[in-house]
């Protein structure tokens, strides 16, 4: 088999710090990076074959990297042949993340090709990851900090990685209150604990959360498609009899822990009165489409209503 390797997947991350280590590794081997040649989808087919056809005449290696290919499909009718012409000297690198498994394409790459899948890691995967990327930044984070940042930070593997290099750089032991100071929760958890306030009466605060969507310049009707979202996942718990939290998630495409924490208000909130909440979402998305109203007006005047059907 020819040096050529298929990254694939969901974890991008991932894929791109192992081509990163990949490109290291070879320009310390020869010096430079003067066999190393880089492409995308965008690329024209010629020259791309060219890369990966010819033996290296200036270097006594090459190194092609190819990002995407399959968004483009004269590119990938153009590669497919090809791969069995690659010279022992050349190492071909194909980062196809959303490569469908039925084409021909990720057939013949299984024929040709190490294939390698990065899957996004899971919750109980991050949580043993955070402490250990935290220590490589020179710090240390508790149990508790370790799973107030995945909160906030979500699951993305690129921003959690971020985060903790900041709050390393801030202390040499990360606690909770630290996270809850630098670390800004991603937008969807504080849609989550908005509504978490609306349904405990807390307009004020649920107010306040409003503000710092909006600071973030999300535009009203994304907050609205977060909240349609997430009041959707009350209602798909709360109407669950007897159905595990495996089953609901693989059911509705969502992950067993969205599932489990969406729970204490899917059960403490009736049916109707979610369902009325989510005709009203509804509602304001046509009335800001459709009215000359303000939209941040009937945003705030969409979280009275939630506020006065949520808390009964």
């Amino acid at each position: 088999m020819h040096m050529i390797y298929l990254f694939h997947g969901e974890n991008t991350y991932a894929a791109k710090r192992q081509i990163h280590k990949l490109i290291e590794r070879y320009t310390d081997s020869t010096g430079s990076d003067f066999g190393l040649h880089r492409f995308s989808e965008a690329d024209e087919p010629e020259a791309v074959i060219q890369a990966i056809t010819a033996v290296p005449m200036f270097s006594s290696s090459s190194l092609v990297v190819i990002e995407n290919p399959s968004q483009s499909k004269p590119l990938i009718e153009a590669l497919s042949p090809k791969l069995e012409h690659v010279p022992d000297e050349t190492v071909v690198v194909i980062h196809d993340p959303d490569i469908d498994k039925r084409t021909s394409w990720f057939k013949t790459l299984q024929k040709q090709a190490t294939v390698k899948e990065f899957a996004a890691k899971s919750r109980a995967q991050l949580l043993k990851w955070i402490p250990k990327a935290a220590q490589k930044h020179g710090s240390t984070i508790n149990k508790e900090a370790g799973e107030l940042l995945l909160e906030y930070a979500g699951e993305d593997e690129r921003r959690l990685e971020q985060e903790i290099a900041k709050l390393a750089n801030s202390a040499e032991s990360i606690d909770a209150e630290r996270v809850r100071t630098l670390v800004r929760p991603n937008p969807r958890q504080t849609i989550f604990t908005l509504l978490d306030a609306l349904s405990g009466g807390d307009i004020e605060s649920a107010l306040q959360y409003l503000d710092d969507l909006r600071s973030q310049n999300i535009h009203e009707l994304e907050i609205l498609a977060m909240l349609g979202w997430q009041v959707r996942v009350f209602l798909v718990v709360a109407s669950a009899d007897s159905v595990s939290d495996q089953q609901l998630a693989s059911d509705f495409g969502m992950k067993p822990y969205t599932i489990q924490k969406a729970k204490p208000i899917a059960k403490r909130v009736p049916v109707g009165t979610l369902q009325n909440a989510y005709q009203q979402i509804i509602a304001t998305d046509y009335a800001i489409k459709t009215s000359q109203h303000e939209p941040r007006v009937l945003l705030e005047q969409l979280l009275s209503r939630l506020h006065d059907y949520l808390r009964q």
